[in-house]
């Protein structure tokens, strides 16, 4: 008879750090392990009954974080279950990660085997979002206190891996490949730039209540490990903030991602809001931070009413003129139709 044995074990090869920065709170990355102290192995063990030696896979579930700002344990912040387990081959492998940070919205699940990280899929809010062509679910919710599950379906010695979930922004971007540098592209860090609100979307006084959208371009970077922050007057903004899913690598071996932020229109048209979006990007050995700030476009706030009360203008002289022509036809009408009686009468 096969069965799965699910024990706790104490080594492992990657690790999700938690750390403040300057951004003034918590931000996730993937990094390859240096020292760990505590994570949690699932080992498959497969018990043959006719004399055949025993075949020994590993299915593991490692989760690390550190809050380097506020000193807390890992599990006060990230909660990864069961510990142990029981399974058979073909069973059903159901893990659950909840956390308890403030404004966090998604949580990503990792799988890691032979040396290679994987993308799993991830919950954004309510909505489970898995990787084309992996065979799991994800349901649940990935706010605070709720509870985030993920679903490995048929297990067997093909999936040994490692797998682990990771909690934070709901614009935060789930990377999963470690930095390696190709042997011809040098490291290169991005570069940013902030494009402003398209004219037609100025122009358009319907739209969604008057929101407008700044898109922040990160281009001809190397490696892919970006993360992309927006702030409004010095304020991490997160409402609003939709990022790509992943960087993009094109045809000159070069990475590429957009952010975009949707703001209010009174922020946009003042002068006053400033609009900064930071990229962070690690070169391997350390993490450095490329920003790009704008100011809200007053004037042309002011260009677009005056063109607004200059259309309205034209629109009420050419009112009244046509007003004046049809009173002054209508008047010669009149005018005609009393001469015709007289001619008549006389």
């Amino acid at each position: 008879m096969k069965e799965i044995k699910v024990t706790a074990h104490l080594e492992g090869l990657c690790f999700l750090r938690l750390r403040g920065s300057t951004m003034q709170h918590t931000r996730m990355e993937l990094q390859t392990l240096i020292s760990v102290r505590k994570r949690i192995m699932v080992v498959i063990f497969f018990y043959m009954t006719l004399d055949i030696e025993m075949i020994l896979a590993a299915c593991c579930f490692i989760f690390w974080v550190v809050d380097f700002s506020t000193g807390s344990s890992p599990s006060e912040q990230v909660h990864q279950t069961p510990a142990d387990a029981l399974y058979k081959p073909g069973d059903t492998a159901v893990i659950h990660c909840s956390h308890t940070v403030d404004n966090f919205e998604r949580i990503c699940w990792y799988k890691q085997s032979n040396n290679q990280l994987q993308l799993l899929g991830y919950m954004d809010m309510i909505f489970g979002r898995p990787e084309e062509s992996v065979n799991v679910k994800i349901n649940g919710s990935a706010e605070k206190g709720q509870i985030c599950t993920l679903i490995v379906e048929e297990l067997n010695v093909n999936g040994n891996a490692v797998y682990f979930c990771a909690a934070g922004y709901h614009s935060a971007v789930c990377l999963c490949t470690p930095p390696q540098k190709h042997s011809n592209i040098n490291i290169t860090e991005p570069t940013v730039k902030i494009l402003r609100p398209a004219q037609k979307e100025i122009r358009n006084k319907r739209d969604d209540a008057e929101k407008k959208t700044l898109v922040c371009a990160a281009t001809r970077f190397y490696p892919d490990h970006v993360s992309i922050y927006w702030q409004i007057n010095g304020a991490d903004a997160t409402d609003g903030v939709a990022t790509d899913h992943a960087a993009v690598q094109g045809n000159d071996s070069f990475y590429r991602i957009t952010s975009r932020l949707r703001v209010p229109a009174q922020k946009w048209f003042s002068s006053k809001t400033k609009f900064t979006c930071a990229v962070r990007f690690f070169n391997g050995s350390a993490y450095n931070w490329s920003n790009k700030t704008i100011s809200g476009d007053n004037v042309g706030y002011m260009r677009l009413t005056q063109n607004a009360k200059l259309s309205y203008t034209v629109i009420i002289v050419k009112s009244c003129i046509y007003g004046a022509f049809v009173c002054f036809l209508v008047l010669k009408l009149q005018i005609s139709g009393r001469k015709q009686n007289k001619r008549e009468q006389s």
